[in-house]
């Protein structure tokens, strides 16, 4: 669809464009407006159109990777729609500026254990590896352990092509 709609502005704003980058497109179609400032209808329409192509390449080949999507990813897309779509008035100008949270939060905070430089005998790379391996270890058993209750919620994907 995007590069249908690509396709379609290189058309109105040139008759012989053989560009295909898409990127190049809308570059050329700003270049045009600032260009050809004379007809009004003909601005409108490729205005519209570069909107158009700018939106639908902010959703990308990532949103419909995966037939699962989880709840955070969903709030991402929703925040991404509101803000590409809902430009009416005081709420969704703030909408756009106040973060909004997918759902209840449960902050799963765990401490490795401690490493004493003192009683360290290596080197300090040695030292910020050891700490580096237990902070990674006490984020994977998180995990883990999340994954084995079930504290993972996801819903089946809209985007998802098979």
């Amino acid at each position: 669809m995007v590069t249908e709609l690509s396709r379609q502005l290189g058309k109105s704003i040139s008759a012989d464009i053989d560009v295909t980058d898409i990127t190049e497109i809308l570059r050329r179609a700003r270049r045009w407006q600032r260009e050809n400032t004379g007809d009004a209808e003909r601005q409108r329409q490729v205005r519209a159109l570069v909107d158009r192509v700018q939106r639908l390449q902010r959703v990308g080949p990532w949103a419909c990777a995966n037939p699962r999507i989880s709840q955070e990813e969903i709030a991402e897309h929703l925040k991404r729609i509101r803000n590409d779509y809902c430009r009416g008035g005081l709420r969704d100008t703030m909408n756009r500026f106040v973060p909004q949270p997918a759902g209840p939060r449960c902050a799963h905070i765990r401490v490795p254990e401690a490493l004493g430089l003192h009683e360290h005998t290596g080197s300090i790379d040695d030292a910020v590896a050891d700490l580096h391996r237990r902070m990674q270890d006490t984020v994977t058993n998180i995990v883990a352990e999340l994954a084995a209750n079930g504290g993972f919620i996801f819903y089946p994907n809209p985007f998802y092509r098979h």
